[in-house]
């Protein structure tokens, strides 16, 4: 199996996005060249709210009624138990925590993965803490040793991308903001309406409008859309160089046409 280079390009886009939904995009596309799936989806599982909110997932059977089922079950996947537990592993599988017969009894199994005809999910870790965020591949067939050792080649890209973003997202205290401004004018770039960041930062839809208004105050506009331009053209100005980490110059080109090679050749 050769890499197409649309791969190595998302791998670049990791680096260079500059909002959760562009790094989702770009996290999924990278997956896609490299590991045959049914699904794959980018989730970040907040363990206080026991949410999951679905950045990024191209397939059409990912209905909002699915994605409801996502959010209901989320506590109940396997990964996440393991991850709210303590667990440290970058990559794990689901079949390296449940027996497949537990699991296709499972409300779980039943609302979140026939839908879509999957057996087997493993995973990237990309962020934890409070919450988790990750990419979920899921597929009929369990899942080599071999491709669990390529996602750990890319753990490394994908952790170091996702904490330039989340520096990109704090960096606007540099204009005064205060870190739940931060946080808030993010997510109206991202399009979220106030009662859905409120959701998301866990708070009350009235505290996310009053957040606003003195982001307008600090930027001197008086619109959604203007608050999200005046900081494109801050950020423009800065002009940032392109973080470290290309892919070819850390010779992931390689490690992951090896990675490729010995999953093809796998019984």
């Amino acid at each position: 199996m050769l890499f197409k280079e649309q791969t190595f390009n998302a791998l670049d886009r990791l680096y260079l996005s500059q909002n959760k939904a562009d790094f989702a995009k770009a996290a999924i596309e990278v997956i896609e060249g490299c590991l045959p799936s049914v699904v794959i989806a980018f989730h970040e599982v907040t363990f206080m709210r026991t949410s999951d909110q679905v950045h990024e997932c191209r397939d059409a059977r990912a209905t909002d009624e699915v994605r409801r089922a996502w959010d209901r079950q989320s506590m109940n996947s396997p990964v996440v138990q393991y991850y709210r537990a303590g667990g440290t592993e970058p990559v794990i599988s689901t079949q390296e925590l449940i027996s497949d017969v537990k699991l296709r009894n499972s409300e779980l199994y039943a609302e979140c993965w026939k839908p879509f005809g999957a057996t087997h999910q493993t995973g990237i870790r990309i962020w934890d803490g409070a919450s988790v965020t990750g990419v979920s591949i899921k597929r009929d067939g369990r899942f080599f040793e071999c491709e669990n050792a390529l996602l750990k080649t890319l753990y490394p890209h994908f952790s170091r991308a996702y904490r330039n973003l989340e520096s990109e997202i704090y960096s606007l205290r540099a204009l005064g903001f205060t870190p739940r401004e931060c946080e808030v004018h993010h997510w109206m770039a991202e399009g979220k309406r106030d009662g859905e960041i409120a959701a998301i930062l866990g708070c009350a839809t009235k505290t996310v409008g009053k957040h606003i208004e003195a982001i307008f105050a600090k930027l001197s506009v008086e619109t959604r859309m203007a608050a999200v331009r005046a900081v494109q053209r801050w950020r423009r100005r800065l002009n940032p160089s392109p973080p470290a980490g290309h892919a070819e110059g850390n010779g992931i080109g390689a490690a992951l046409s090896a990675g490729a090679r010995r999953r093809d050749s796998a019984p």
